[in-house]
């Protein structure tokens, strides 16, 4: 009883990593993981952009 079941665990565990490992290597995963690198240096210049802009402004806040 526990070698079918241990069995079919391992093909479903088998059979979810194929489908992960078809996602990873596809394009689209690959555009993704680019577009989100690039965006990460857009988001860190656009906040110290905007804090420094915000720092000039006369008064106390």
């Amino acid at each position: 009883m526990t070698s079918t079941r241990s069995s079919s665990l391992q093909q479903r565990f088998q059979a979810f990593w194929q489908r992960v490992m078809r996602i990873i290597t596809g394009e689209s995963f690959a555009y993704l993981v680019k577009r989100l690198l690039q965006a990460l240096p857009t988001l860190l210049l656009a906040s110290a952009l905007s804090f420094f802009i915000a720092q000039l402004a006369p008064g106390d806040f």
